[in-house]
């Protein structure tokens, strides 16, 4: 009888314990992924990250990169980007907080990388960027105003354990939808609720490496400042390289034209009487 209980509990604790390096993360990964955002009825959008991140190895920081130029019917459309902060931390020891990094804008985008050139570290660090935005992912509809945002970009190359966004507006909007997945996906592995601090968007399956986390919401129409001669102003601005040579190829083919055109010659006819 007593081998028969032993056996059963060891059966038990079979289903029940789970050995303890099963659970750990030895691979290098983002355990968490926390955006605050605020969108504003002037077009701003407030955005503060907190990124944990575990390095299995040691490692001098991260790169972290956002776009600041966009393709728009076959141009490219420049936004406002404004770096507010950045620090890093260790994760049991928000006290030793540094703010060591580079800023590189290339190709349109923004690069950050954030560490020290002279100084490693391992283990579980907290990466926070606070940033603001405009004009970006505004749109203007008959019916309805949007904000389209990508929370979390395809560019990461690790995975996401969690991912949460925070999420206040100017008002409340009147509908909303998620996304995940590679770039141009459809899926829908994320889910809304509403609290007392907004509304709180989060994935609901870990984000794999080049995996995004967009939503968009809609507002009544006219809600949103109308900032559509700005955004066809830097448009301009943006492509004068491409823009330019237009105007310019016409003034000079009209000027060339008017150079080397025939002078008008007037034709007097002359008749004599034919001999005979």
């Amino acid at each position: 009888m007593r081998k028969y209980f032993l056996f059963a509990v060891l059966l038990l604790s079979s289903f029940f314990v789970v050995p303890t390096f099963s659970q750990e993360k030895n691979f290098e990964h983002i355990s968490e992924f926390n955006s605050y955002i605020t969108i504003n009825q002037d077009t701003t959008i407030d955005v503060t990250e907190e990124i944990h991140y575990y390095f299995p190895d040691f490692r001098h920081g991260i790169f972290w990169q956002y776009p600041i130029e966009y393709s728009a019917y076959g141009f490219r459309r420049a936004t406002s980007f404004d770096l507010e902060e950045v620090y890093y931390y260790p994760e049991n020891d928000p006290e030793d907080r540094r703010s060591a990094y580079e800023e590189t804008r290339s190709s349109g985008w923004i690069e950050l990388k954030i560490g020290e050139d002279n100084r490693t570290i391992t283990g579980n660090y907290v990466y926070v960027i606070k940033y603001t935005l405009q004009d970006v992912g505004i749109s203007y509809f008959d019916t309805h105003d949007e904000v389209y945002f990508n929370v979390i970009g395809p560019g990461w190359q690790v995975p996401i354990l969690e991912a949460t966004a925070t999420i206040k507006s100017f008002m409340e909007p009147t509908d909303r939808i998620c996304y995940t997945g590679e770039e141009d996906s459809n899926q829908q592995n994320c889910s809304f609720s509403e609290t007392d601090e907004g509304l709180i968007l989060k994935s609901t399956s870990e984000l794999q490496p080049y995996e995004a986390l967009t939503f968009a919401l809609k507002f009544p129409p006219d809600s949103i400042e109308d900032r559509s001669r700005q955004i066809w102003l830097g448009l301009i601005i943006s492509n004068l390289g491409i823009l330019l040579p237009i105007p310019v190829g016409i003034f000079l083919f009209r000027l060339l034209k008017t150079k080397w055109k025939n002078k008008k010659l007037t034709v007097i006819p002359h008749y004599e009487i034919p001999n005979d």
